[in-house]
């Protein structure tokens, strides 16, 4: 029996022995099942299904990580988990727990759900992937695409070309060999293989990619091209539904001399006919934007491939603290639903036109609300149970509260027959007998005060102000999700 092997029993005894009847199921995890700041530095990784999760359960699990250090857990209520959003499912369908039974085991997985989960890991690999090579070269760009770099590669491997193959054959292949004997043509089993190279000799290229930012950009169009490929097989699918929404793009609408109208001249001038849709998003749309804020952009083209990438990093080049989600064509027509919302709401069209049928699908903005509340729960539970805080965890507070704020707190009205709310001010009034959403604003209305506050606590050794603040966005995601559940 292997010194791992023992660990691994020593660690599944003291979970039964610590949550007991608690325990709903304990599965065998990986780096797809959630992005961590904690996921890279720990081998063995595990998901925990409880009834509950209340500040004793957390307390407790703080001690079970502290014995045995070289282990990541994801946290999961039965709550969380009654309304996981469609896109997830699969990662528990197609896995058997260590501990208990899978509750998810008795239904049926959806071809309709097997495509959520293959559009959002796609939006998520895109995001990452150009917005490392779109942002200026440097080293803190360079170190930060490399460590969530194995995540993406995990993320294209299970949760893209594994669930495509079992839309394509009906079987989930546990080891990506089975792939390459399949009949796809060369160009996917030149990505498989790809993948399976840089999967297999990541720690040995890993180092090569900090000092050689060419290999790295070499890497990051990899995965771009494979997405864009995978993305031409969904939208042609006869499952797949392009629903209401297209893409008519408009010329010569530029009308002020502003910076943002002088970006859109810009980034015209570059890609010509190949650019389909700019929308300001961010702060700078919603009015609420300081004098450090960056000014964020929405961009859809035609195509995607390495020479429109260049074009673009060349047009935000010329504009300091601009950036730009990106978007092939294709990938707007495969945008999750339930992140329609971020091309909806908060936005201001500089060039180009979408079209949506004229109501909002309340399913999706309640599927984009629950996939919000769960995130920000796992963000603050993982700095929480790990504690000895690094800086770095004051700025994952204030994007916590930041995604409560947009990601539910505005959209939450249209569930009820209201209307979003565009500013903060009326987040703050529509919220105002709710002191736990008032004190999450506090984190983004009065954020000198609570930074220096937490820094001073890390400067001391001290914890009580961030603890507190993480279990706040922990009791949040309960409060919301509960609400959700109740139908009111």
């Amino acid at each position: 029996m292997t010194t791992k092997t023992i660990e691994n029993m020593a660690f599944l005894q003291t979970c039964e022995s610590m949550f007991g009847s608690e325990i709903i199921a304990l599965f065998e995890g990986s780096n797809y099942l959630r992005m961590s700041d904690f996921a890279y530095a720990h081998h063995n990784h595990y998901v925990l299904l409880l009834s509950t999760i209340s500040r004793i359960t957390l307390d407790k699990a703080r001690v079970l990580l502290s014995d045995f250090p070289t282990y990541y857990v994801h946290f999961l209520s039965e709550l969380e988990f009654s309304q996981y959003p469609n896109h997830g499912l699969w990662q528990f369908y197609f896995r058997q727990p260590v501990i208990g039974k899978n509750p998810f085991s008795a239904k049926q997985l959806t071809t309709e759900q097997v495509f959520d989960g293959i559009k959002h890991s796609i939006i998520q690999i895109a995001h990452f992937t150009r917005k490392h090579y779109l942002s200026a070269d440097n080293v803190w760009n360079s170190t930060w695409a490399i460590r969530w770099a194995p995540w993406i590669l995990e993320l294209l491997d299970y949760g893209v070309i594994r669930l495509y193959h079992y839309i394509d054959s009906n079987q989930y292949p546990m080891e990506i060999n089975e792939l390459i004997s399949y009949k796809y043509p060369d160009a996917l089993i030149e990505i498989i293989e790809k993948l399976q190279f840089y999967k297999t000799k990541w720690n040995n290229e890993r180092e090569i990619f900090l000092y050689d930012s060419e290999s790295l950009m070499e890497l990051l169009i990899f995965l771009n091209d494979a997405i864009e490929q995978y993305l031409d097989l969904l939208i042609t699918h006869p499952m797949f539904i392009i629903e209401s929404k297209k893409i008519e793009p408009k010329n010569n609408i530029f009308q002020d001399d502003n910076i943002y109208e002088q970006f859109a001249h810009a980034l015209s001038d570059e890609l010509k006919d190949e650019l389909l849709l700019l929308q300001l998003s961010g702060s700078q749309a919603r009015g609420e934007a300081t004098q450090n804020s960056d000014v964020d952009t929405i961009t859809v083209i035609k195509n995607i491939d390495t020479n429109t990438l260049l074009r673009i990093k060349s047009s935000l080049l010329k504009f300091p603290g601009f950036s730009s989600y990106v978007l092939s064509k294709n990938g707007f027509y495969a945008y999750p639903p339930y992140r329609d919302y971020t091309f909806r709401y908060g936005c201001q069209k500089i060039f180009g036109e979408l079209i949506w049928n004229n109501t909002v699908n309340i399913a999706d903005i309640r599927d984009g609300v629950r996939h919000t509340v769960i995130t920000i729960a796992q963000v603050a539970r993982e700095y929480y149970l790990r504690g000895g805080y690094p800086m770095r965890s004051i700025a994952s507070l204030r994007w916590q509260a930041k995604i409560a704020d947009f990601g539910c707190l505005r959209l939450f009205p249209l569930l009820y027959g209201g209307n979003y709310l565009d500013t903060r001010d009326l987040v703050v009034d529509y919220f105002k007998e709710n002191n736990t959403v008032q004190t999450i604003l506090d984190l983004l209305n009065n954020p000198d005060k609570w930074r220096k506050t937490c820094r001073q606590e890390l400067l001391t050794g001290e914890r009580k102000s961030i603890d507190q603040r993480l279990l706040l966005i922990n009791q949040f995601a309960l409060e919301i999700l509960t609400k959700l559940n109740l139908g009111g």
